[in-house]
Parts: structure tokens; sequence; C-alpha cells
């Protein structure tokens, strides 16, 4: 696949405080990353790690929340890796986010036990599952061979004592998530369940797990991305979906004129 530098759109997020630009073709960047941000536990420590970062919403959301002092965001494909460095400079965050361009089970074990926080937005399909769409750069971010491994070896390879890993995952897919991380001493520690809206089933799951002895997990309340519905068609965006995407929860950044988010 070609590293030649690829077209972006610019756009901001948390009401023009946190500027965002992201490759226009592939993977967009979805409410997902948001949520993961805000569900992870804030990290008093040495390091959070953002696993396949993408352009950086996670990354983005994880300092603007402040969830992290500093910040490793591992990312295998290149081009999508420098967009990612711009946006950490472009919000002035260079000196406290540090980008790593590889597989994430790889670059962690340069980083074996440093991490207080790691959180993962993995791909949610299996290569061998369906048919491959045309977009080369959108395959690689949401299908994999093995879309779970490389991120739990990663997580567990990093975490040190006491810390923990928050993954967002599709619920129907919770099964095989929580097998995966005990296989390599990862249990949940917190779940919370995302659903569409309050009377609709799951869609996705945010968990935070850490290693040692399986028990003690705390089931929080669930999560409604839309609070009712207006003529069978208009959705009113819950509280909590207001908070996680658009609230200005604390001082301004350095680009708190940008432009809003198209």
């Amino acid at each position: 696949m070609s590293d030649a530098p690829l077209p972006t759109t610019d756009g901001t997020l948390f009401d023009g405080t946190v500027r965002f630009t992201q490759p226009t073709v592939g993977y967009r960047a979805a409410i997902d990353g948001l949520l993961l941000a805000y569900f992870a536990a804030s990290s008093k420590g040495k390091l959070a790690v953002d696993l396949g970062a993408g352009a950086g919403m996670v990354s983005l959301g994880l300092l603007r929340h402040e969830r992290a002092q500093r910040l490793l965001a591992i990312e295998a494909h290149a081009p999508t890796a420098a967009v990612l460095a711009r946006n950490f400079a472009d919000n002035g965050w260079a000196e406290r986010a540090q980008v790593s361009v590889g597989s994430v089970d790889v670059v962690a074990r340069s980083f074996r036990g440093a991490a207080d926080l790691v959180v993962a937005n993995p791909p949610y399909f299996d290569r061998a599952s369906g048919t491959a769409g045309a977009d080369v750069h959108n395959e690689r971010a949401v299908r994999a061979d093995d879309p779970l491994g490389p991120f739990v070896r990663a997580a567990r390879l990093l975490l040190g004592r006491g810390g923990r890993a928050s993954f967002v995952f599709p619920a129907r897919e919770l099964e095989p998530l929580l097998a995966r991380l005990a296989s390599k001493d990862l249990h949940a520690r917190r779940v919370a369940f995302v659903h569409p809206t309050h009377d609709e089933p799951a869609s996705r799951v945010l968990l935070e797990c850490s290693v040692g002895r399986a028990g003690g997990l705390v089931v929080e309340p669930s999560w409604a991305l839309y609070e009712s519905v207006d003529n069978g068609q208009r959705l009113t965006e819950s509280a909590k979906l207001r908070a996680v995407s658009r609230a200005a929860q604390h001082p301004p950044s350095p680009a708190s004129n940008a432009a809003d988010q198209r």
C-alpha cells in the first residue's frame, strides 16, 4: 500500500475546542471513539496508550477529558499516523503525545509494563467473514485476520501493576472478547452497554479490564445514544451523548476558534 500523504478534511470536536483532521478516504471516525475515551478511567501515573489510533479521535478525547498526562498513540499505517501527529501538533499536545508507527503488539514490546491506561477500538470484523469493500483504506481499519488478538496481546504487554485497559466492541461479540482477554489473564472490572435507544438491544459494549483474578465486575448503567423519536424519524440525543461529544468541560484548547466539524 502506498505511503503517499492522504487527502484530508478538517473539522473540530468538543464544541470547536479541538481540531480534528481525518483522511477523506477509508475509515471515518465514529462516535465509538468518543464513547471509549469518555468511559476510560483516569490515568494518574506514567502513560496512556491508544492501540490502533487512526487519526486520533480516541487519543484527542483522552487528552481533552484529562484521562492522560502523557500518551502514546500506536498506528500501523504511516500516512494515517502522519495525520495523527498533525492533530496533536494542531491542538498544542505534541509535547505530551508520541506517535509510534507499527503493529500494536510489536510496538508494545518496547513499552512493556509502562502503561497505566490502555484503550483499544479494534477492527470489528474478521477478514474471512463477509465480502470485502472496494475501499482498501477502510477495509484495513474495520477488518483483520485476527481482530482481537494483537490488541489483547498488546494490552497485556503494556499494562503495569494496577493498570487498566478499556475496549469498545460490538455487544454481540462480548463472549469472545471476554474469552480472549481471559486467555491473557485480563479480567473484566467494569462494563457498560451502549444502546441506540433505551428500548433497543445494545449495539456496543464498553469494557474495562485488568490483570489478576476474575471477579469484582461492576455493571454500570446502560448508555442510550438517543432518547426519543419524533414522528418515527427524528431522534433526540441523550444527555450522555451530548456530554461525550459536545461538552466543553475544560478551558478551550489553543484551537478553540476552529471551524465546526462538518
